[in-house]
């Protein structure tokens, strides 16, 4: 070994270094692995341990170790980098020594040695990639044949590796030449091992796959070093079959030499897959097009499925609660907890999956929904939410309430009448003798006393008193049926609103009123819609103990008309409000509790309802909804 080339490495150590790391650092590849400081400081410590290397041949030097402690990621990429950098140093010291006039004393020794010396090295390297480190530089020639031969069988085993997997892989030159090809790619394509050596890869190219597909790959295989995606390839026999494509390229000595495709046959994949969408499409399209409200919830009451008839119902579109909370938005705040109770067991598979509750639409109206629930599973079959099919039974509902309140409003008027009976003919006879006995009384005398007349009076008042609520009781009980004519409701209205005028007047309550028309025609019983509308004014009157506004406006929309009477009164209490049409409830001194009872079965009778919204404190409104179509006869 020559000893001079030591002395010369240290003569030249500035200049080498700074050729060593001028040559290297442009490459990504290597500054990714070696970043900043840390390529000059391996570079200045390789250069060192070649330089002792000289000076003391018999020391052992872990090359490996050297690169290995200073990379970010160890891999096979890391390992070839340290190959590239190992031989760009070779390359500036050979060229040095050929630069430099009488260097050392025997120049062909140096070169031998410094050839032998990064020889050592890039076995070193080959070493770790085969994940094999010998102490090579101690090693005897029978050794180094060990050695070698252990290389070379594991050469063989990435060889194996390269023939046998199940992934088709082909090697090619710059130009797309088909060098090797393992039998794996062999089999996907249905060709012959002869039939695709020396071939340009465009033979696999199928007729749909554009030029502009094939620029844009070429494009990233070029600027990015790679190219991943899928791709139809076409086989021997004509068939076109979809595969995930990997292109890389290969170097040898830093020079891009080639490229490696890997190409893995999806047509299962996509056959799934396409079942899969086909599947999902037309499970979206049974729940769009599906005459049942559908919403699907995750776990935190969120909602992920809100289909068309939902949209129609609630007003809402998908977009805008998709992702929110289906409580928040849909359900009256007095029975979130019982129904997120529900939602707790469904998910929880607890409790039986029917339900019915109101929900709130975009306007604020209340439906009522009939829900058939499902837990949602995934495929480790946890629950993941909820899955709620529902039947909107607001109007069944509301006929059911009818029928009820019919029934009920039916045995009250059956007791009613015969309560009135009863008691007419006992009143007749108590007036009579009232009466009697005040002639009685004012014939013995010249006088009736004061207080004797006070009496027979106040006697006499009871008695007419409890004649007329009789009387309104049979009025009740034979309540008949409506015969609804072609008629002029907003006449029909200015008539009740001139008779309660002067009413209004002395109470210190104002009156406005707002029409859409001079005229709307309807069909209604006048006789019955008079005696509605002054049992809802009288009331309004009453609740205005102290003077106000009383606001009656009639409008008219596409199917129905409605009436809206608006007071500026105490309000109905909260505890009240659900008993306000119950027959015989009343909170007046003087009151019978019929007059909205009957108010209720009247508008039902023409086929329409009574809503109302009141806040204590601010005033009561009423909603008389009349439908514009003539009622059915009753069978």
């Amino acid at each position: 070994m020559a000893t001079n080339i030591g002395a010369f490495l240290k003569k030249h150590r500035e200049s080498i270094l700074n050729q060593w790391i001028n040559q290297v650092k442009g490459e990504s590849s290597i500054t990714t692995v070696f970043p900043g400081p840390v390529l000059k400081e391996l570079i200045e410590d390789l250069l060192d341990r070649i330089t002792k290397y000289f000076e003391h041949p018999k020391e052992q030097h872990n090359w490996v170790q050297l690169f290995t402690d200073r990379m970010t990621v160890v891999s096979a990429a890391s390992i070839y980098v340290s190959d590239r950098v190992a031989k760009a140093g070779k390359d500036v010291i050979l060229h040095l020594l050929r630069e430099v006039r009488n260097p050392i004393e025997d120049p062909l020794a140096a070169f031998l040695d410094v050839d032998r010396v990064f020889d050592e090295i890039d076995l070193a390297q080959l070493a770790q990639f085969l994940n094999f480190s010998p102490h090579l530089q101690s090693a005897t020639e029978s050794e180094q044949a060990k050695i070698s031969e252990q290389l070379r069988s594991r050469l063989n085993l990435f060889y194996n590796a390269f023939q046998h997997s199940t992934d088709g892989i082909i090697i090619t030159d710059l130009e797309g030449r088909i060098l090797e090809a393992n039998e794996a790619f062999l089999k996907i394509f249905g060709y012959e091992y002869h039939e695709v050596i020396g071939r340009y890869t465009g033979f696999l190219r199928a007729p749909q796959t554009s030029d502009e597909f094939y620029r844009r790959m070429w494009e990233s295989i070029n600027t990015k070093g790679e190219w991943k995606g899928e791709i139809i390839n076409k086989c021997k026999d004509g068939t076109l079959i979809p595969v995930w494509l990997s292109i890389t390229p290969i170097y040898e000595n830093g020079k891009r030499i080639g490229y490696m495709g890997v190409e893995i046959d999806i047509s299962e994949k996509k056959r799934i897959e396409n079942a899969l969408i086909k599947e999902k499409r037309f499970t979206e399209s049974l729940i769009e097009t599906a005459n049942s409200l559908i919403v699907g919830l995750n776990l935190k009451g969120e909602i992920t499925l809100f289909n068309k008839k939902l949209e129609a119902t609630t007003g809402y579109k998908k977009e805008e609660v998709l992702g929110k909370n289906w409580f928040e938005i849909f359900l009256p705040e007095r029975i979130r907890p019982s129904v997120e109770e529900v939602f707790d067991g469904i998910v929880n598979d607890r409790i039986p999956s029917y339900y019915e509750n109101p929900i709130l639409t975009r306007s604020g109206e209340e439906r009522y929904i009939a829900w058939s629930n499902t837990a949602i599973r995934n495929e480790k079959n946890e629950i993941i939410g909820a899955l709620g099919i529902g039947q909107d039974i607001t109007e069944q509902k509301r006929l059911e309430q009818q029928i009820l309140q019919s029934e009920r409003l039916a045995t009250i008027g059956q007791m009613a009448a015969k309560v009135a009976h009863e008691i007419r003919n006992p009143l007749s006879s108590i007036m009579l003798n009232a009466e009697l006995l005040g002639d009685e009384i004012r014939a013995a005398s010249d006088a009736i006393s004061q207080d004797a007349e006070v009496l027979l009076k106040s006697i006499i008042s009871e008695v007419d008193r409890v004649a007329k609520l009789t009387e309104e009781y049979l009025q009740f009980s034979r309540l008949p049926d409506a015969d609804p004519q072609p008629g002029d409701l907003i006449n029909l209205v200015r008539e009740v609103v001139e008779f309660i005028e002067p009413e209004a007047s002395s109470r210190g309550i104002q009156i406005v009123t707002e029409y859409e028309a001079d005229g709307l025609q309807l069909v209604f019983d006048a006789q019955q819609m008079r005696q509605v509308l002054m049992n809802i004014f009288k009331n309004a009157l009453e609740a205005m103990r102290r003077g106000g506004i009383l606001t009656i406006r009639v409008r008219d929309t596409r199917s129905k008309a409605i009436i809206a009477v608006a007071d500026t009164g105490e309000g109905i209490p909260k505890e009240v409000q659900e008993k306000i049409f119950q027959p015989f409830y009343t909170t007046k001194d003087m009151g019978t509790g019929l007059g909205l009872a009957i108010s209720q079965q009247v508008i039902q009778e023409h086929g329409g309802h009574i809503e109302f919204e009141s806040e204590p404190g601010k005033g009561t409104t009423f909603y008389l909804h009349l439908p514009k179509k003539k009622p059915k006869n009753k069978q």
